[in-house]
């Protein structure tokens, strides 16, 4: 131990007085010892030194892909550096690191820049994390000492999950390694992970296949909705390439544009596009159909009700071309890890003798990864403001009753849009069960003197899965999460709603009802 000391301490004494490539090297080499970082030299110059480090396996919020400046001597111009550094570092959820390998340095970064969002380190400093029996715990120390707890909570319910969140999936990230003769399209409801998904993937390619990501383009179309279809093309085009030829392409020369891309880089374009709702009628997939087929474009698809339909329309471009993937609630153990690791590395236990407090957990959010963070986002915050140290029961049902917490877990009881979707989604509401089938679907319905046939109600179903009032379970289905049972209850609407919506069903079929006279 007192060799490793020494030798850190050597070095950091060697770096105060000059930086080169192998002192750098040999420091991250360092951290990335006692971190458990990936590091990457960017420059190095003299008297400072730029590099990123990732704490990928730490599960707080900010640090990954941490941009780190190494500054030594103590000359004036230094604050500016460090000034010039900050603000083109600085973003939501990045924390710009200094590290000031000379106590001038130290004093003069902390007294002239504003370092609100950063973290500062000392040289004595670092060698105390470097030197340290945990050393991740005491950079957290630094971390909490220099910025408010909460920033680091990584539960976050508006954005795709950050790799510090992302958690499960491993069956259908595998397909899309390793089944890459196969286009995909994940559809199904909204926040259950349709982008978390195909983002993780596209970390995990960048890590391990470099100098293969060109030939993966991500496209988000959510602004795509009101494009003509040859301007669609074009978007598409110049997202791949920056050429003359992508920015002339249309509807009708984007074929011909994939298979120039494929025969200059000798491999197919991989194009994932993402929230394909409101494009996937464009004409312009007529060219993606055929790029499927003729192999010089692998498509990865997200979307909600109308790409899921469009799935099953024999007259869709893509139908038969790309492959179903279902995303369902996440399995129990990955689910309590989403739920208890993040928690942990804040300081927040969920002691073993009450795994039922997980339990309950998971039991309430029907184990959807969205709702695991909403739900554990509340608990995290309201852990930090009270100074707790660990989660109870009624800790868990008070982060239940906030208005917000609670309008997250139930608005989808406003989302079935015809009396058949109410019939379902207040019958089974009235008959909660952990699993149902089809068959049981139709039993229940039923019992309330109403017919449809069987494809009808697995239809009905599935635009439940969508509006999140049920989920695809292994084989069958479940209602979406156990909040929606507990607001039935207390409200007493399943019984009023299963009422309604027979009522509605009755009196819509007397009106299509032929009238003899």
């Amino acid at each position: 131990m007192n060799d490793q000391r020494n030798e850190f301490g050597d070095l950091m004494n060697r770096m105060a007085r000059s930086l080169h490539e192998g002192s750098v090297a040999d420091l991250l080499h360092q951290l990335r010892k006692a971190l458990d970082a990936r590091a990457e030299i960017q420059s190095v110059e003299p008297l400072m030194a730029k590099f990123v480090m990732s704490l990928d396996t730490m599960r707080l919020r900010g640090v990954q892909d941490m941009p780190c400046l190494l500054i030594t001597g103590d000359g004036a111009e230094l604050p500016e550096v460090a000034r010039r550094f900050r603000t083109q570092t600085i973003a939501p959820g990045t924390i710009p690191v200094f590290l000031a390998l000379t106590q001038a340095a130290h004093e003069r970064i902390r007294r002239d820049v504003p370092t609100s969002g950063c973290l500062l380190l000392s040289a004595a400093q670092m060698e105390r994390i470097a030197n340290d029996a945990e050393p991740r715990g005491q950079l957290k120390r630094f971390l909490w000492d220099q910025m408010p707890k909460r920033t680091f909570i990584p539960y976050d319910c508006t954005h795709p999950a950050e790799e510090s969140v992302f958690e499960g999936r491993r069956p259908e990230i595998e397909r899309l390694t390793y089944d890459t003769h196969k286009s995909f399209a994940l559809a199904g409801p909204g926040l259950i992970g349709k982008s978390s998904v195909v983002r993780q993937y596209l970390r995990q390619m960048r890590r391990q296949h470099p100098e293969d990501a060109n030939r993966r383009v991500y496209v988000d179309c959510n602004s795509f909705g009101n494009l003509d279809p040859d301007e669609f093309a074009r978007r598409i085009a110049l997202k791949i390439s920056s050429s003359k030829r992508a920015g002339q392409t249309t509807a009708d020369t984007l074929l011909g544009f994939f298979g120039y891309e494929r025969f200059m880089t000798g491999s197919p374009v991989e194009l994932i596009l993402d929230e394909v709702d409101e494009v996937c009628n464009n004409v312009a997939f007529r060219a993606l159909g055929a790029s499927v087929m003729d192999k010089t474009c692998r498509l990865i698809l997200c979307g909600k009700r109308n790409l899921f339909r469009a799935l099953f329309d024999p007259r869709w471009p893509l139908n038969g071309r790309v492959e179903l993937m279902r995303l369902h609630p996440l399995d129990v153990p990955d689910a309590r890890r989403l739920v208890t690791e993040p928690m942990a590395e804040l300081g927040i236990a969920l002691p073993s003798d009450k795994s039922h407090i997980a339990d309950m957990i998971l039991g309430l959010t029907g184990r959807l990864p969205y709702l695991i963070q909403v739900l554990c986002q509340r608990l995290a915050e309201n852990a930090i403001q009270a100074g707790r140290s660990s989660v109870s029961e009624r800790d868990v049902n008070e982060a239940m009753e906030t208005p917000e917490t609670w309008l997250r877990f139930t608005a989808p009881l406003e989302n079935p849009a015809t009396s058949e979707e109410r019939l379902v989604a207040h019958a089974l509401l009235q008959n909660p069960q952990d699993f149902y089938t089809i068959a049981m679907v139709d039993e229940i319905v039923q019992r309330e003197g109403v017919a449809l046939p069987l494809e009808r109600i697995q239809a009905v179903c599935d635009d439940l899965v969508i509006s999140n009032v049920l989920a695809w379970r292994h084989g069958g289905l479940s209602l979406a999460n156990g909040a929606l049972v507990e607001f039935a209850r207390r409200q007493g609407i399943a019984r009023s709603g299963l009422r309604q919506a027979v009522e509605a069903i009755r009196a819509e079929r007397r009106l299509a009802a032929p009238v003899y006279r």
